[in-house]
Formats: C-alpha cells, sequence, structure tokens
C-alpha cells in the first residue's frame, strides 16, 4: 500500500468512529455552540438528530440548513466537512413530522449519508418522539491497490436502517428533562460479511443520551450525558438572548469523558424573528490537534398554525381562540379611536365656521344720542357710550352634547329699542355606539345549526341568521366539529 494512503485510512477509521456514535460530532451550529448539550432543549429543527420527542413543543414550521467545516489542518491535510438540512412541519391534530439529511464526507473518498423521517406527538406537558433512519456508506475507491483489495471487490457501498425513540417532558416551572435512544436496532454498517467473528465489531452501538434543562425566553441552561457502551461523556452549555426580541445571542458550552475527552465551544447568533442566522465552534482540547471545527447554519419559520389545527379540547386551542378575539378587539378599539378623534375635529371646525359667518354677517349701528343702556347680568350698565354698542351672551360648552342648544346674540339697532335675538343650533353630537361583543361559538360533536340556534335563542328557526353570518365557512350548510362560528 503507498505511504499517502496511509493517512487516508487513519482518518476513514476515525470518521467511522464519528459514524457510529463513539465520538458524537452533532448537527447545528446553535447546538454545537452548546457543545451538543441538546437533548432537553432540541426546540428547532436539529432535534431531529438529537431528540426527535421534542418536535413536539415546536408550534412553528421551520426548516434548517446547516455548512460544516470539520477538524481543520489536520497533520495530513484532509479535509473532513459535514451538511445538515431539516424540516419540521407541526400540525397538532395529528402531532408533529419531520426530515432531515445528514451528509458526512472526507476527501471524496468516503461518504456517509443519514435520512430521516421524524414524528412526535404532544400529551399535555410531554411528548414522544419516534425517528426512522436510512443509512448509507460509500467509497470512492481510485488507488488500483485498494480496487484490487477484496474488500472493495465486492462493493464499494452499503446501507441500511435505524431507529432512534425520544422522550420530552416539563417536570416542573421551566424545567425540562429528556431522553434520547439512538441505534435501537444497532443496524450493521459492514462491506464484506464474509467473516462473522468481527461482524459485531461493524455495528452502530446503542447509545443513550440523558438531558436536563432550564428554557427561559432569554435564557437556557443545558446538561447532557451520553452513554455508550462503556464510554460515557458529560456536555454542558448555557445560551443568552440580548436586545429586543431576542436581537443576538451568546452561547458557550465544554465536553468532558473518557479516553482524555475534553473539548470547549461557543457560538452566537442573530435572530431577525422568522430569520436567524446561527455560528458555533468547537475547538478540542486534548486528543486530536486540529485549530477546531466551524459551522454556520441558517434557520427560516414559517407563520405560525391557524386555529383549525388545533385540537377542539386542548390548551393550544383556547390559548389561539383568545388570542385570536384579543387581537380583534385591539383592532376595533384602534378604529373607534381613529373615528372617535376625526368626528371631534370635524365637530369643531363646522362650529367656528357658522360661529363666524353669523357674526361678520350683521350689520352694526352708529348711536347719536347718549342714553344709558340695559344689559344683562353680565354687563354693568352703561351711563353714556357713544359709537358701537352691542352686548353679545352666550354659552357654549366645549363638551360633547347630545341635544342642540340655542345661542343668542343680541345687537341693538338703535337706543330704548328692543334686542334682536339671533338663534344658532349647535349641530348634534354624532353618538358613537360601542360595537357589540362578537360572540364565538365552537362547534362540538352531534352540534346542527338547530342546536345552536336554539342554545343561543331558545328558536330552532333562527338557525337561517346564523348559517347568513358564516356563508363563507359553511357554503354547503354542513358544520362539523372545531368549527369556530360567529353568533349574530
Amino acid at each position: 500500500m503507498s505511504k499517502n494512503l496511509i493517512p487516508i485510512f487513519l482518518i476513514t477509521v476515525f470518521v467511522c468512529d464519528l459514524f457510529s456514535g463513539v465520538n458524537d460530532i452533532g448537527v447545528g451550529a446553535r447546538a454545537s455552540g452548546l457543545s451538543n448539550a441538546f437533548t432537553a432543549i432540541s426546540d428547532d429543527a436539529s432535534g431531529i438528530y438529537y431528540n426527535p420527542g421534542g418536535l413536539g413543543f415546536i408550534t412553528k414550521s421551520q426548516c434548517n440548513v446547516e455548512y460544516s467545516k470539520l477538524l481543520n489542518n489536520l497533520s495530513d491535510g484532509s479535509e473532513l466537512s459535514e451538511s445538515f438540512a431539516g424540516f419540521v412541519f407541526p400540525y397538532q391534530k395529528f402531532g408533529t413530522f419531520g426530515f432531515a439529511l445528514t451528509s458526512l464526507g472526507l476527501n471524496s473518498v468516503v461518504k456517509y449519508d443519514t435520512f430521516y423521517i421524524s414524528y412526535s406527538k404532544l400529551i399535555k406537558k410531554s411528548s414522544f418522539g419516534i425517528s426512522f433512519k436510512y443509512l448509507s456508506e460509500t467509497y470512492n475507491i481510485v488507488d488500483v491497490f485498494l480496487k484490487n483489495d477484496p474488500v472493495f471487490m465486492a462493493r464499494t457501498n452499503i446501507s441500511n436502517f435505524s431507529i432512534d425513540a425520544g422522550y420530552l417532558t416539563n417536570i416542573f416551572y421551566k424545567f425540562f428533562l429528556g431522553i434520547n435512544f439512538k441505534n435501537i436496532n444497532q443496524p450493521q454498517m459492514r462491506l464484506l460479511q464474509t467473516d462473522k467473528v468481527s461482524s459485531d465489531i461493524d455495528k452502530i452501538p446503542f447509545e443513550t443520551d440523558f438531558g436536563i434543562a432550564f428554557r427561559d425566553k432569554t435564557l437556557k441552561f443545558s446538561l447532557d450525558m451520553f452513554l455508550i457502551k462503556n464510554n460515557y461523556k458529560i456536555f454542558t452549555g448555557i445560551e443568552k438572548w440580548f436586545f429586543k426580541n431576542n436581537l443576538f445571542g451568546i452561547r458557550f458550552g465544554c465536553g468532558v469523558g473518557v479516553n482524555d475527552f475534553f473539548q470547549s465551544s461557543f457560538g452566537n447568533s442573530i435572530n431577525f424573528g422568522n430569520v436567524q442566522i446561527d455560528y458555533g465552534f468547537v475547538i478540542p482540547i486534548r486528543g486530536i490537534l486540529t485549530s477546531g471545527s466551524h459551522r454556520l447554519s441558517f434557520i427560516y419559520r414559517f407563520q405560525q398554525l391557524n386555529l383549525l389545527e388545533f385540537e377542539p379540547d386542548s390548551f393550544e386551542y383556547s390559548y389561539k381562540l383568545l388570542e385570536l378575539e384579543n387581537k380583534k378587539l385591539k383592532t376595533k378599539m384602534n378604529e373607534l379611536k381613529i373615528e372617535k378623534d376625526k368626528l371631534q375635529k370635524e365637530y369643531l371646525n363646522v362650529l367656528n365656521i357658522r360661529m363666524k359667518e353669523k357674526i361678520t354677517g350683521k350689520k352694526t349701528t352708529t348711536v347719536t344720542e347718549e342714553k344709558p343702556i340695559e344689559v344683562k347680568q353680565s354687563v354693568e350698565p352703561v351711563e353714556k357710550s357713544t359709537g358701537i354698542i352691542s352686548t353679545i351672551e352666550t354659552e357654549i360648552s366645549t363638551q360633547p352634547v347630545k341635544q342642540p342648544k340655542k345661542i343668542e346674540f343680541e345687537l341693538p339697532t338703535k337706543l330704548n329699542q328692543k334686542t334682536e335675538s339671533i338663534k344658532i343650533e349647535q349641530p348634534q353630537e354624532k353618538v358613537i355606539e360601542e360595537p357589540k361583543k362578537e360572540i364565538l361559538h365552537i362547534v362540538k360533536e352531534n352540534e346542527t345549526l338547530k342546536s345552536i340556534a336554539i342554545k343561543y335563542y331558545n328558536d330552532p328557526n333562527k338557525w337561517i341568521e346564523i348559517y347568513k353570518m358564516n356563508k363563507s365557512k359553511i357554503p354547503q350548510g354542513r358544520i362539523y366539529p372545531g368549527l369556530v362560528l360567529s353568533i349574530p
């Protein structure tokens, strides 16, 4: 065998070790920043890998795409890379579904692919999940010597199936407990099947992962333990989010274990709501000497679930219903406030215009005789006066009124003559009626439009009014459990 193939075989053995789970390299930049202490968190699409039981707590459909350069600057110049793509679709009536693909490759010589189909169901505060995996291992042999090797002469690729099962529960307050069983059936990945003695060596070992985590909106802390045969590893990580809507996040982690295993990690994130970009860096403190592994991932979250996708009697359904009603009330309140301000402005403008028209439209009279003039309460009597004499008495209220009031302007044209009265009717204020509170009814089993009419009106013939109000929802007049009807 040529000398340049020795490092490749050594790295290939190491990669096989990674693939079998002895050294778990993980997926996702966010989880790697926590040193893979993600069993009791699993709140994004990478949970398909870490704990399918956690998918039941996800409320938004999302996809996660990642690319990684692993163990950079190896002494022989080998390049190890990994990619991950995952999609999660929660449909609360039936559960949460997930699909993922991971690919691990070395210098285009060997490639390990895993395809996941996952399912999870949330029951109260606990979620159970399972993943079915299709495993594929492919070798690209270009060396003549290796092509003549009996191992690679038989075939250069192998595939098999495996099963993972996970569980995640909210034990109390914001503390979660997670457990994940990987490779329950221990599939065999061996190119040459003739050697029965060493067949167990090529089996992917059964792995048990335990985790406990504190999960808050801005702070998360996790502690995990991985058990594989007689080996164990302990990982811990902490994540903190800053600014409004968790715009920026940082995380740190570390891991220790048997065989002198010790690693450290950190990462950060930028979160724009539906879009999140994560970076993670892991460096081994002992063992293989490299400059570490870099990971970059992209998460996109789709729109939230609509009301009909929840179970009618579930907590999520009730919460979503209240959330929609609250949103409608806020919208109506804003509309009423805008309408009120508009009417007040129009009322004051009309009042000012009419006042000016009445005052400026009257002619004034010059007084030639000097005689005392009697005036009303607010103006004291004047014995002598020349020029224009006018007494204006008015009562103007800036407060809204419901009935029209009269305003009198008294303008004497000559002395000792009765004053003329000018009557102005103020415009009547428009009375804004508070909108009636909308009544929503959730259709239950065996209910009909007539039975609903009897419940609210005590009259089965009122069903036609309910039908007209909800014609867009029940075009054929058929209702079904879970449908939300507006009661007029």
